[in-house]
């Protein structure tokens, strides 16, 4: 079928590659955007991640942060 084929890998998210710094950015521009407390935006999207949720796009949804290119534009 596929000779030379060994290995087949499902990144579920930060699986191979630690995204962590990423996230922290796109919380920090929610935060930014929406003039509130980089820590109130975490734990709101720490709280939605929770639920098996994207947090930082529901979060951003929850305070009204509509995406407007650059930094939210990954929805």
């Amino acid at each position: 079928m596929h000779v030379g084929i060994e290995w087949l890998f499902f990144d579920i998210g930060s699986t191979i590659i630690d995204e962590g710094a990423a996230y922290g950015h796109r919380i920090k521009d929610i935060a930014d955007l929406g003039g509130m407390p980089y820590e109130t935006i975490y734990n709101t999207a720490i709280d939605v991640y929770k639920q098996n949720k994207k947090g930082d796009i529901e979060t951003a949804k929850l305070f009204g942060i509509a995406p407007s290119g650059g930094c939210l534009s990954w929805q």
